[in-house]
C-alpha cells in the first residue's frame, strides 16, 4: 500500500465541496498504482512479499504511513537497473514519483531475455 493512502486517503481535508455540491475526493492518483507495480515486481523477483521481515500488521501500517519503503535484498541492490526501476517506484512523495509512461521507458521494463545474464 502506498504511504499517501494511509496520510491521505481517509481525512476529510483531502474532500473538497459543500454539503449543498457533489463532493469530489482528491489526493490519490495513479502514483499509488506506480507503488503497487514495484511491490508486484518486488515480490515477482523475491517470492515474498514486500514487508516480509515484519511481524505484525501493525508494523508494516507504521512503516508505510512513515513513508519507509520495502527493503530490498542485496541482490536487487547489487542489480543496478533493478535497483533503479524499483527505487524510483518506491518514491516516497507520489508527485515526485514517475508516471506509468516513464516507467515503461525505463531500461528495467525494456530487458531483453537474452541481453540479461544477472539472476535478479
Amino acid at each position: 500500500m502506498a504511504p499517501e493512502i494511509q496520510t491521505n486517503g481517509g481525512s476529510l481535508s483531502e474532500v473538497t465541496g459543500d454539503l449543498n455540491d457533489s463532493f469530489e475526493y482528491v489526493g490519490i492518483g495513479r502514483a499509488v498504482d506506480i507503488w503497487s507495480t514495484g511491490c508486484v515486481v518486488l515480490e515477482m523477483l523475491t517470492g515474498k512479499k514486500p514487508y516480509h521481515y515484519l511481524n505484525h500488521e501493525i508494523q508494516i501500517i507504521y512503516h508505510q504511513g512513515s513513508g519507509v519503503p520495502p527493503r530490498l535484498t542485496p541482490e536487487i541492490q547489487q542489480c543496478e537497473l533493478t535497483h533503479t526501476f524499483l527505487n524510483n517506484c518506491f518514491t516516497i512523495d507520489p508527485l515526485q514519483r514517475p508516471t506509468a509512461k516513464e516507467i515503461l521507458q525505463d531500461p528495467f521494463a525494456n530487458i531483453m531475455p537474452q541481453d540479461y545474464e544477472q539472476d535478479v
